[in-house]
């Protein structure tokens, strides 16, 4: 009997130095790696008080990325990233470049939509705007191409970025980078309600209906002092009633045992976080209200300002991926409906044609945004949207 609860002890005692090892080890981990939001997000922790202050202090050191009480935040004037992964000009868009006045033999292409259309993950010569300039030039095009994509955006605030800023820059094409998946951002209001981890703890411009018209709330006195408040106070702010996620637990509860990253890991697995998934766009009345909104919008202003307004569709992994698998798009009635109203540029079934680790690495590679640069110039002069003589290129 005494030597069965000496192996029960002993047993208790192994367990016991093997979970101090381990929790040794993940606080090592996250106190020296650098990388505690991927920490996080491997293993789906609620964040917690420490998380949230540590990602609003980096944002506030950030030397690319700046608030902004319009856009929620934007790239900043001579900014860096990454040791210059990212770099932007004086004009604050991604170019080693400046844009002044627009000469009358070029084109002056404008770029706007998310991380995909900002080319995020590659350095500027494998990026979309310097390949689609490239591809131009090799059909004697000269052009300019201003990227105003920014990390992160939903449609509205691609949209916000042309009416503020975009209209002052002559542009001939107006090119909207079409993330379908950007139909939920759209309904956001605070990041992390969207997408848990993500490195953009922002509050964004979103439109909402009232008295059956859409209005933008109000963003403009959000700074970092407020949003350090917004984790833990968020269900009783003035954004609460916009917000169409509001699943994900944002902040977690402190007791003895929060300071445990072993516990905290165990007790992940029994939380879910918020998703559109298993919704269909085609049922959201007030996403394809809002949607169909900002793209009249986007072609209006084009047309003021004499501009042609272009969507090219750049689809995700988890698109491609269904595109493969399916041989068809998840909402072809949305994207049907979308050609038939605008002019779009196609490139969900050119890219599923190349395995994947040749056209994404979470974003496209530089092949990919080689392969829709090509498919975009093909469109534009198929279509007539750019026409070549001999001598010269003229818009359409």
């Amino acid at each position: 009997m005494k030597s069965f609860f000496k192996k029960i002890l002993y047993l208790i005692y192994l367990v016991l130095v093997s979970l101090i090892i381990l929790e040794s080890l993940l606080h090592l981990y996250v106190n020296f790696s650098g990388d505690t939001r991927g920490f996080y997000s491997f293993f789906q922790l609620t964040p917690d008080k420490t998380y949230w202050e540590e990602l609003t202090s980096e944002i506030s050191k950030s030397e690319y990325f700046v608030l902004d009480d319009t856009l929620g935040w934007r790239i900043k004037e001579r900014g860096t990233f990454r040791d210059s992964l990212y770099v932007s000009n004086s004009n604050g868009v991604r170019s080693f470049k400046e844009f002044g006045a627009k000469s009358d033999s070029v084109i002056r292409i404008g770029l706007f939509g998310d991380s995909f259309m900002h080319s995020d993950d590659v350095y500027f010569d494998e990026s979309l705007a310097f390949h689609l300039e490239n591809e131009l030039q090799k059909k004697g095009v000269s052009t300019e191409i201003i990227n105003f994509g920014v990390s992160g955006y939903d449609m509205t605030q691609a949209y916000l970025r042309y009416k503020t800023e975009g209209v002052d820059y002559e542009l001939d094409i107006v090119l909207f980078g079409l993330q379908i998946e950007n139909f939920w951002r759209n309904l956001n209001v605070y990041r992390p309600n969207y997408y848990l981890y993500t490195g953009f703890p922002f509050v964004k411009p979103r439109l909402y209906s009232r008295n059956d018209s859409l209005a933008f709330i109000d963003i403009s006195e959000v700074d970092l002092k407020y949003l350090k408040t917004l984790p833990l106070a968020f269900g009783q702010s003035k954004f609460y009633d916009y917000e169409y996620f509001t699943n994900n637990k944002l902040m977690a509860e402190e007791h003895l045992l929060s300071w445990s990253y072993t516990y905290r890991i165990m007790n992940s697995f029994f939380s879910e976080a918020a998703s559109a998934e298993g919704e269909q766009i085609e049922d959201n009345s007030e996403g394809l209200k809002i949607m169909y909104y900002i793209m009249d919008q986007f072609n209006t202003v084009s047309t003021e300002h004499n501009s042609q307004f272009t969507m090219v569709q750049l689809p995700n992994n988890d698109l491609n991926n269904f595109v493969i698998e399916h041989r068809a798009h998840p909402n072809p009635k949305v994207i049907d409906s979308i050609s038939a109203r605008y002019t779009l540029i196609r490139t969900d079934s050119l890219l599923a044609k190349y395995p994947i680790e040749k056209t994404y690495n979470y974003h496209y590679t530089g092949f990919g945004n080689q392969l829709i640069s090509k498919k975009i110039v093909s469109d534009f002069l198929d279509r007539g949207i750019i026409n070549i003589t001999a001598t010269d290129s003229l818009l359409k």
